[in-house]
């Protein structure tokens, strides 16, 4: 025993009680910070909603630093060790290639025990690993390494592992199970040692008031003492073993059997004697004895080894004496039988006995395993008696065609049986799978064959079939019957070729003999121009059941010949030894047989033996298998691993040591057993009358949870936003909460090991991808309160919608686009939207560069891309005919980009990069008169990225521009009264803006974005606020939006509750990639991320958009004149730099003003303390100074200085 001080430290908040999860502590420590959505204002928007349109499949708002890795936005390689709380997933490591977690345990309230292979922060994986999350401190439990860990049970502070593995105290070695004492920090072999060499631990249960249950394969103790007094309890308990469940000789298919009788014969009945009624019944007539007969000709010849009769259940029926004869040889048969008065094996031939059901049921209840089962014929067949039947085995090996059943005597007065059944123990599996058949439809005992070519009867009335090799080589597989483990010979039959003809035609076939897991046994070949029927032993040998024999064409015998048939019979399997039956060959029980139950000692179940759990469960259970239990509803679950035996052991009082046991057995094959919310997973593959099933739920009846035409072998329970996910071969996710399987790609999840402890603590190793909307048509929409919804959002089947305008309350116009499968180009329309109704305006025309509305005349105006060298255009239509009126062509590489309106003048104001009628790049459009014009003189030009109105009267355009001659100038504030360039701006980093959003009415306070950068400009100069990126950033566009502030906490001369979003993406360090930031004029914050479908860079489709949808009109429409801006001579731009005369004068009026009007308010201050407070009366100004301002600005007045 060794003492581990380095667990001291991790250990130490062992003590005390943590209440909620550690989310909290564990964000801290790798700064992980968590950002609130925005709370936004969208009561003036349709719905109050706000949308966002783009090239998405899937849509998260960012929540807290980190979450990028959890999203499936970044590919990372391996596996990590993650902690998922209240939403939040957190990379607690990276883990190496070559380590790996393979259980995870919760042990106190803050720590978890981890085992597996390789490192964990340097401490090796094999010594198990305590991690503490309140420290993040991972150490090292045990002082040796454990090969190999299958369970680990944490019982108060003591930790049971068990496993296959070799460990040493001091100088004593134990296998497969160790123990470590939390308090003492000590570990070693427990008092009985282990379980021996070879063994191995699959399950370690806690029983309530009853100790600890070590479940697996193993048959013995370690410690002489504790073994010895396994042998003592263990004889002195009468055994119990269910021998009705075992069968070693396969069921003879009755299917097509011809069967008579005398008396009333229902055949399907008799051959399948599920019923409680009789299926054959004589009635008595004339003197003497009940008799009767009955002949059953079989299809083809057989060897019966033993025949299983169900006495009739109604007291007059029953036979008393009975006889067998067979033919061809007409001789009767010399049976075997147990005697159930006795116990002791008998022999009959001419008078044998059957005994009534009550006599069967009580003597029943008085025997053992040895009683009532015994092997025979040199252990070949096993013969067996229960309340509902009796065997009887033939001494005789014969081949026989008919047998005949004469019932001599009754315990009535007439005759009658519920059914009879014969059984083999060599048995023939036909590729002809009719001849297959079993004989009750549940039952799955008969082989089945599968073929690869089209297959026909080969001569007639024969069992084989022949096929002729065309194109492709015939194969077929044959399933032996192997009911039961053991040695068997394999032999394969091939018919004649006299029969058929086909001596000539035959060839050469390769066969192959697969186990169950798929291993080769042999392979060989075989000539099939045999003249008569003959059989080639295949294999002699070991075998499990579910054999494979695969029969596939090789090559003709005469390669000369142009036709070529292959042929196949059947396969035969002879028993020659069987395993696991030792507890019928020696009536003894003195084997653990992969149970063993203890008590540690001190505790309040310790009175100085060591109980274990009755022997019934091993016993009940075939010898030296490997076994899997769980505990569930106060019940023990235990199966047969590569089996279906389940047995469900009920304590009858308040400990372990006196149990009912149930066999619920299953058809199919076990891997494990694991619990879940509502009962037990079982892993495997099963076969069950509903169909076929990958795993099994049971809560106290089985039922199918999926069938994946697979084996299901390992399984993880994890619960993630409330729903309780099961984990299947690290593929499969079936989710209990819903009932169904997670096929979603947004979610996707890779783990091989997880556990959560009572503080909703979630620690798993794997990977994983959580988004939680998706969204197939790019579109989702955003209310007030940050909730996300992805229906209800525009869609148009096979398109996406990239931008849309207001039209009234009632309608909206959308922008499409879509990419043909088999085009690389995208094409675009328009549709408008009304309840109930959409209008399709326009289709497969170029993708949407611009939209407008024209109030006036109900028009929708929009511009075009150019697509495959045909160019854009300006295209008009009138809404209330949903007609296109008009059409202005562009010339190849011209574009326009922003329209606003003069709706006065029925005129657009268009800018972008074109020449129209002599007109460049921002041009004035009447689209009455359907004629071009200059504006402003053509003072402006260059490539214009947007325009916009302010205020009614100042028109801002940004982009490329030239100004009267001036080039790169990047803002342009024009007046439109004074027809006047009031302000502008070089760029500063030689790229134009791409939009620009006006902050607040007072038109002095600016937010621009170049595709790379963000500026701010608030009435000085331009500043870059763009977001910290490391140069990783593409913005798209710019929104400007308002929160839901009931009061501003900027000092800022505006408004306050601005909020500034840019979306395209951006990659930084801190927050990996995402697609849109907000800004509140102070900090940037992540707002959220999506996951593309990549057509962006695949087919350059339009650029998404933020849609707020809202009348928008006061941004693109004004209701000026057009005669006040366009005269005679061209604008001017305002000087900078130099002030005229009269402004010099204005500036030293204003500054003698504000000499006067400070020494009046220290006169009114003096006044004011000395003078008399009754006497002053204010007199309120007729006109502020403000208005009179606005009614006679100053300039006005130099003409006058």
């Amino acid at each position: 025993m060794r003492l581990h001080m380095g667990l001291v430290a991790a250990l130490a908040p062992l003590g005390d009680v943590v209440r909620g999860s550690h989310l909290e502590s564990v964000a801290q420590h790798f700064d992980i910070k968590h950002w609130q959505t925005p709370r936004l204002d969208l009561s003036a928007a349709r719905n109050e909603r706000l949308l966002v349109f783009d090239d998405f499949q899937a849509f998260e708002y960012y929540n807290y630093k980190g979450q990028q890795l959890f999203t499936g936005q970044e590919q990372h390689q391996g596996s990590s060790l993650i902690y998922y709380s209240e939403g939040t997933y957190v990379q607690l490591a990276k883990l190496d290639d070559d380590t790996v977690v393979r259980r995870i345990v919760p042990f106190g309230s803050d720590s978890f025990i981890l085992s597996g292979t390789g490192k964990l922060q340097d401490q090796r994986l094999e010594h198990q690993l305590m991690y503490n999350l309140s420290t993040l401190e991972v150490t090292e439990i045990l002082p040796q390494s454990l090969e190999s860990v299958n369970d680990i049970l944490v019982d108060g502070d003591m930790v049971y592992f068990g496993g296959q593995f070799t460990y040493s105290d001091g100088n004593k070695s134990g296998h497969s199970a160790v123990q470590w004492n939390a308090t003492s920090r000590t570990t070693s072999l427990l008092p009985f040692g282990g379980f021996g060499r070879g063994s191995s631990v699959n399950n370690i249960l806690k029983l309530s008031g009853s100790g600890v249950l070590f479940v697996g394969r193993f048959s013995n103790l370690e410690a002489a003492s504790y073994a010895e007094t396994a042998s003592v309890l263990a004889s002195t308990e009468k055994p119990q073993l269910n021998v009705t469940t075992i069968e070693t000789n396969a069921l003879t298919s009755l299917r097509y059997s011809t069967i008579t009788s005398d008396g009333h014969l229902d055949k399907g009945k008799f051959i399948c004697p599920t019923s409680n009624d009789d299926s054959w019944f004589v009635p008595h007539s004339g003197d003497g004895p009940a008799r009767g007969e009955l002949n059953i000709k079989v299809l083809h010849r057989i060897i019966p080894s033993k025949i299983r009769i169900y006495n009739s259940k109604k007291n007059g029926n029953e036979i008393k004496l009975f006889r067998i004869v067979t033919s061809p040889s007409q001789s009767i048969m010399n049976m075997t039988y147990i005697d159930p008065n006795t116990g002791e094996l008998a022999t009959c031939d001419a008078w044998c006995p059957l005994m009534p059901r009550s006599n069967l049921t009580s003597k029943a209840a008085e025997s053992g395993p040895a009683d009532v089962a015994r092997l025979v014929n040199d252990e070949k067949v096993l013969i067996k008696w229960t309340p509902d039947y009796q065997e009887f085995a033939f001494i005789n090996q014969i081949h026989m065609e008919e047998i005949k059943f004469i019932a001599l005597d009754s315990y009535g007065n007439n005759v009658g049986l519920v059914g009879v059944e014969l059984f083999q123990t060599e048995y023939d599996a036909y590729v002809n799978s009719t001849l297959n058949q079993p004989n009750c439809g549940e039952q799955q005992l008969s082989p089945f064959s599968t073929t690869a070519n089209i297959w026909h009867q080969g001569a007639t009335d024969a069992s084989y079939l022949s096929a002729n090799v065309v194109e492709s080589n015939p194969m077929v597989n044959v399933k032996p019957v192997i009911p039961h483990s053991g040695t068997y010979t394999l032999n394969l039959y091939t018919p004649g070729c006299e029969d058929d003809g086909t001596c000539d035609y035959r060839g050469i076939v390769n066969v192959t003999l697969l186990a169950s897991n798929g291993t080769t046994l042999m392979t060989r070949w075989i000539y099939q121009n045999n003249y008569r029927l003959k059989y080639d032993p295949l294999y002699t040998g070991h075998l499990d059941p579910n054999p494979t024999v695969r029969m596939e064409w090789v090559s003709p015998i005469n390669s000369a010949v142009n036709r070529k048939i292959m042929v196949a019979d059947r396969v035969s399997a002879i028993i020659d030894s069987l395993d696991g039956l030792d507890d019928i060959r020696h009536p003894r029980e003195k084997s653990l047989n992969g149970l063993f139950q203890y008590t540690p000692a001190g505790s309040s179940l310790d009175n100085g033996i060591q109980k274990y759990i009755n022997k019934d469960p091993q016993t009940d259970m075939p010898e030296g298998v490997s076994l899997v239990g769980q505990v569930y509803d106060g019940k023990l679950i235990l199966g047969v691993k590569s089996t279906g035996h389940i047995a469900v052991v009920t304590p009858k009082g308040t400990d372990w040591n006196d149990v009912d046991v149930t066999r619920q057995d299953v058809p199919g094959s076990l891997n494990g057993i694991s619990p879940y919310s509502k009962g037990l997973v079982f892993t495997g593959k099963f076969n069950l009358s509903s169909g076929p099933s990958s795993a099994l739920h049971y809560d106290g009846n089985f039922g199918s949870f999926f069938d994946l035409n697979s084996e299901t072998s390992s399984i993880i329970n994890m619960t993630i936003d409330g729903s309780e996910l099961l984990l299947f071969n690290n593929k499969f996710i079936y989710n209990t909460s819903t009932s169904q399987m997670l096929t979603s790609s947004m979610f996707q999840l890779s783990a091989l090991s997880a556990a959560a402890n009572s503080n909703n603590d979630l620690l798993f190793t794997g990977s994983i991808a959580d988004i939680k909307h998706g969204s197939a048509h790019g579109a989702v929409a955003l209310d007030a309160e940050g909730n996300i919804f992805t229906s209800g959002t525009p869609s148009i089947s096979g398109a996406r919608v990239h931008r849309g305008v207001y039209l009234n309350d009632t309608a909206t116009a959308y922008a499409y686009y879509s990419v043909s499968p088999n085009s690389s180009v995208a094409t675009g329309g328009v549709v408008i939207e009304t309840p109930g109704n959409n209008f399709n305006l326009s289709n497969n025309i170029a993708t949407v560069r611009e939209m407008i509305y024209v109030k006036k005349t109900n028009f929708l105006v929009i511009s075009t891309n150019e697509v495959e060298g045909t160019p854009g255009a300006l295209i008009l239509y009138d809404l209330r005919t949903l007609q296109e009126v008009a059409r202005e062509k562009l010339n190849p590489g011209e574009r326009i980009n922003s329209i606003v309106l003069f709706g006065e003048d029925n005129t657009l104001l268009v800018g972008g990069s074109f020449e129209k009628d002599g007109c460049h790049d921002l041009c004035l459009y009447n689209f009455v008169k359907r004629s071009w014009s200059a504006f402003a003189s053509g003072l402006i030009s260059g490539e214009i990225k947007q325009l916009q109105f302010v205020n009614n009267r100042n028109l801002i355009a940004v982009g490329s521009m030239t100004v009267q001659s001036r080039p790169n100038i990047l803002f342009l504030n024009f007046d439109l009264v004074r027809s006047r360039v009031v302000e502008q701006h070089e760029q500063p980093n030689g790229r134009a803006f791409n939009s620009v959003l006006t902050i607040g009415d007072s038109g002095d306070e600016y937010v621009a974005e170049d595709g790379k950068q963000v500026w701010h400009y608030s009435g000085s100069e331009w500043k870059t606020v763009t977001p910290l990126s490391g140069g990783q950033i593409r913005i798209d566009g710019i929104s400007l939006l308002m929160l839901n502030n009931p009061r501003s906490q900027n000092k800022r001369n505006r408004v306050g509750n601005e909020l500034v979003v840019i979306h395209g993406q951006m990659n930084s360090s801190e927050y990996g990639e995402i697609n849109a930031m907000h800004y509140n004029f102070e900090n940037w914050e992540p707002y959220y991320f999506t996951i593309g479908s990549s057509a962006r860079e695949e087919f350059n489709v339009p650029r998404g958009q933020i849609f707020l949808n809202q009348d928008i009109s006061r941004q693109t429409t004004t209701s000026l004149p057009l005669e006040v801006v366009v005269s005679d001579s061209p604008p001017t731009a305002e000087p900078k730099r130099k002030l005229a005369k009269g402004y010099v004068v204005l500036i030293a009026l204003g500054l003698a003003l504000a000499t006067i009007a400070l020494l009046g308010i220290i006169g009114v201050i003096l006044a004011y303390a000395f003078g008399d407070h009754n006497a002053y009366q204010p007199l309120k100004p007729r006109i502020n100074e403000d208005e009179m301002l606005k009614t006679v600005p100053p300039e006005k007045l130099m003409k006058f200085i």
